[in-house]
């Protein structure tokens, strides 16, 4: 309990600190102070020898799912604009150009939406994002998931495209449960 009142206090200082440090711009959004950034992520205190263990947990099951997706399941496709079995170590140059592109423009385009709108605005860009990935991994994944059993179980392939209906559903249904924490929590 007196841990949370210390926590409670903490983020009164926070709070107080970025108020202090803001000042309002000619548009009316709220401008943070340059060494002043608000804690926008929900975050949890584990001790310092348990950080390797959530690490750990998503590499193996990362691995899990891209091998499952790569050699069971066997979706081979390549992830550029210019295969690079055709115009070899171009094409890898090529892919990587775009991609750094689109990284780069999209970089500017949350910089001037932030020097007009504030700092503030973050928060939605990060829900924005993290609801998009959540359900297109998700899916994506599950689908994988999916596709495997069915090729070990009958009553699951008889029916896989009801079964990939109610994954669409859950699916959309953790992603709304997820911006919801992420947006309601402090």
């Amino acid at each position: 309990m007196a841990e949370n009142k210390e926590n409670i206090v903490e983020m009164d200082k926070d709070s107080k600190s970025i108020e202090i440090s803001s000042r309002t711009s000619e548009s009316g959004a709220k401008v943070v102070g340059k060494n002043i950034i608000p804690h926008f992520f929900p975050t949890y205190r584990i001790k310092r020898n348990l950080y390797p263990i959530p690490i750990s947990l998503v590499v193996i099951i990362a691995g899990i799912l891209a091998y499952l997706t790569y050699v069971v399941v066997g979706v081979q496709i390549d992830g550029g604009y210019f295969p690079e079995t055709e115009y070899g170590a171009i094409g890898g140059v090529l892919n990587g150009i775009i991609y750094t592109a689109i990284a780069a423009l999209s970089g500017f385009i949350i910089i001037y939406i932030i020097k007009k709108k504030g700092i503030n605005v973050l928060m939605y860009i990060f829900g924005i994002g993290f609801g998009m990935v959540g359900f297109l991994q998700t899916w994506f994944f599950g689908e994988i998931i999916l596709f495997w059993l069915s090729q070990y179980n009958l009553v699951l392939y008889d029916y896989y495209y009801l079964f990939d209906v109610g994954l669409i559903i859950f699916t959309a249904v953790f992603t709304i449960v997820m911006i919801y924490k992420y947006f309601t929590s402090t």
